[in-house]
């Protein structure tokens, strides 16, 4: 997951309409540089950085999140570092340099727990976690998927949810293929409720692994998984991914 460090033309990118953000923001971007402002050419930066990696163009991203790291360095603000850190990892993650990736994570992580910034530990975590999983150490990025997920039930930052369920699921699915059906049908509700769609660049990896769990379950169970994923609340669909189902009154995910 990637965050703007600004409002400008952000309103737009939560709505989802990527083309109109991308024209506010370049328009944004030309009047910093041409006033030298380098707070908000370094905002403008990070929220196109945003734009792009929404629209799955990783690399145009990465190179505006590095851009803007840059000049926050200059700036020596340290709360907008750690965004951009987490930011370039998320970046770098999705276009396969995972060493690349986990180098600027757990250098995003260790500045925000030196600022306490919880919310900021979470989605660094979750890069972590996810970087793992594509690296090969599934039960890390479990363990650090769900580490995350303890924190932003913490601090109820549910906007987080989906994504850090939606890449645990994937790593369970060797192993836990019912949980990770009832996991993913219930996040699926739940973007639809928060009106959070999947970002159009990740939807191909989306689909890919709905039809890896389609095909490890079969249709016929796959279909009353979902079903029953759909039904949980979202406390219920946060125990089940913690493994912490004792609110649960019929536990879902016997396999």
């Amino acid at each position: 997951r990637v965050h703007a460090t600004a409002p400008q033309g952000v309103q737009e990118l939560k709505r989802g309409e990527l083309a109109d953000a991308q024209v506010a923001l370049q328009q944004g971007l030309v009047l910093h540089r041409e006033c030298s402002d380098r707070w908000g050419t370094a905002t403008a930066l990070a929220s196109l950085g945003c734009v792009a990696h929404e629209s799955g163009d990783y690399a145009q991203a990465a190179a505006y999140f590095e851009e803007a790291l840059l000049l926050l360095r200059e700036l020596g603000d340290r709360w907008a570092m750690a965004v951009m850190l987490s930011n370039i990892s998320s970046a770098r993650t999705w276009l396969g340099d995972h060493e690349g990736a986990l180098h600027v994570a757990e250098e995003s992580l260790a500045l925000r727990r030196e600022l306490g910034d919880p919310f900021g530990i979470g989605m660094s975590l979750g890069n972590l976690g996810s970087i793992a999983v594509r690296r090969g150490q599934r039960l890390l990025g479990i363990r650090q998927l769900r580490e995350a997920l303890t924190v932003f039930r913490q601090i109820d930052a549910r906007s987080e949810v989906p994504w850090s369920i939606e890449r645990l699921a994937a790593a369970l699915t060797p192993d836990q293929p019912l949980r990770a059906a009832h996991l993913l049908a219930a996040v699926s509700a739940l973007r639809e409720s928060i009106s959070m769609p999947v970002p159009p660049g990740e939807v191909a990896e989306h689909d890919a692994n709905l039809a890896a769990l389609r095909g490890t379950l079969g249709d016929a169970a796959f279909a009353v998984a979902w079903d029953a994923g759909n039904r949980l609340s979202f406390e219920q669909t946060l125990a089940v991914a913690l493994e912490d189902e004792g609110g649960v009154e019929q536990p879902l995910v016997a396999e």
